[in-house]
């Protein structure tokens, strides 16, 4: 309406205003839409810059990230072209070296002045790597001293965005404290926590071997299932503690009992085990001799035990407690059951009539009992 009045106050006619204002609306509307195209395409081109910078943020989070790793790592880092020349070193394994980093880029790893490294191992770990996309194994290594030392290397090529290989990475860890780690892992896997003594799994895996080893070299061997008469009764009157003293000293006499040759293990609970081998291959004589072998366990833990339990007080509380073992044998080798399990079996049977018969006492399979003390 405001267009009209001013139209008609410029001396056009009611009809030529009203054309001339519609005319008007439209150039308006037109330039509206076209300054809100044109401000959509700068917020669309906003976003995507800001979309851009997010992920260069985050790109540049990564790169100090693993920057970071590469400074801190304990292990030795190499960074190699194709052709085998540094183009990084961690610090760990400039240390390692006692090489500079700035002495080290820029060098072939393949150089013999000074050799870094064995370099036969080294072409054919260069070489493996590239052709299976990856080598492990030892490597020796030299100090800038002269000094020596056995590493362990892991070796990968990085493959580019086009599938293409363009560098090498080169892992090193001393093989000492790998060996160390293994040597902890694999006593706890086999040693009973408590005790010390090889647990289960370990004496599972000696069982089977010694009755391979009889089969085989013609003798026979034992095997000697332990039992603790009135334990129960001492980890409920005493508790835990107390139980858990008794189980220690048990396995320390059980190993001082046996031969060194022979194998004693703490199966679970107050059950104990132990595997004599190289007996006379005669039944009757190897059966004297693991029944002798049984007799001398028997009495040693038949002795009492020194037990200490904390007392309200504050201090500790010392009695003795005794814990007969009733204990059944087997025996196996040549004329003998052969299968671990059932040679388990028949030394499960024996014991059981040992316990049957009043406890501290010594069943071999197919025999007697011994005499009880």
């Amino acid at each position: 309406m405001a267009f009209v009045l001013k139209g008609v106050e410029r001396g056009l006619s009611p009809g030529e205003a009203l054309a001339e204002a519609e005319q008007g609306l439209d150039l308006t509307a037109a330039f509206t839409r076209t300054v809100l195209s044109m401000y959509d395409q700068v917020v669309d081109q906003a976003l995507r810059l800001i979309e851009e910078i997010a992920r260069r943020k985050s790109a540049e989070g990564s790169l100090r990230l693993l920057g970071q790793v590469f400074e801190s790592v304990r292990d030795g880092i190499l960074l190699l072209d194709p052709a085998g020349t540094v183009v990084d070193a961690n610090p760990a394994l400039c240390r390692r070296l006692q090489f500079r980093r700035e002495d080290l880029v820029g060098r072939s790893i393949f150089s013999p002045s000074p050799a870094l490294f064995d370099l036969e191992t080294l072409e054919r770990a260069f070489r493996e790597a590239k052709e299976t996309g990856h080598f492990s194994g030892t490597i020796l290594a030299r100090r800038e001293g002269g000094e020596t030392e056995t590493l362990w290397v892991s070796l990968s090529p990085v493959v580019g965005e086009t599938g293409e290989k363009t560098h090498l990475t080169a892992f090193f860890a001393p093989v000492s404290g790998l060996l160390e780690e293994r040597t902890v892992l694999e006593a706890a896997a086999s040693s009973d926590p408590l005790t010390g003594i090889p647990n289960r799994r370990f004496f599972d895996d000696r069982f089977r071997r010694s009755i391979r080893e009889a089969a085989s070299g013609g003798h026979r061997g034992a095997l000697i299932l332990v039992d603790l008469d009135r334990f129960k009764a001492l980890n409920d009157l005493r508790g835990h503690p107390a139980g858990d003293q008794v189980l220690r000293e048990t396995a320390r006499r059980l190993r001082e009992s046996v031969r060194q040759s022979d194998t004693v293990a703490r199966l679970g609970g107050d059950e104990f085990a132990a595997v004599l081998s190289g007996l006379h291959p005669e039944e009757k004589v190897a059966a004297l001799e693991a029944r002798a072998a049984a007799e001398k366990i028997r009495l040693l833990l038949a002795r009492p035990y020194e037990v200490s339990v904390p007392l309200e007080d504050g201090g500790e509380g010392a009695f003795r407690h005794q814990c007969p073992p009733s204990l059944g044998v087997a025996l196996f080798g040549e004329g003998n059951l052969g299968e671990e399990r059932e040679v388990f079996e028949e030394a499960d049977q024996a014991l059981y009539r040992a316990k049957r018969a009043g406890g501290n006492a010594v069943f071999v399979a197919w025999e007697e009992p011994s005499a009880s003390s």
